[in-house]
């Protein structure tokens, strides 16, 4: 695979899994989704990679899209959540 692809599918998982983590903030359209989770787990390292940490975010929603958009192989998929979580943790950092 050309090495540019693993780029370009690192940063629609990316501009994913950043989307989720907007949209679930307090006061957002799926607010009420974290406010819930955050009642039922209450084991803070058990709840950051869903809804907290937006670097940590990248292997339960980079996989969820990556599986429902692209599908691509195993390699391909561990290659893209890596660069997509480096990417998170740039973007998220220079945002907040």
């Amino acid at each position: 695979m050309n090495p540019l692809n693993y780029i370009w599918i690192s940063l629609v998982l990316t501009l994913c899994t950043l989307s989720v983590y907007n949209l679930t903030r307090e006061g957002q359209l799926f607010g009420f989704v974290r406010s819930w989770f955050l009642l039922v787990i209450k084991c803070k390292s058990i709840r950051k990679p869903f809804f907290e940490c937006p670097p940590c975010m990248a292997s339960i929603w980079g996989t969820i899209f990556y599986w429902s958009i692209f599908a691509g192989g195993i390699k391909e998929w561990i290659v893209c959540v890596l660069i997509s979580s480096i990417l998170n943790k740039i973007i998220y950092g220079y945002v907040e």
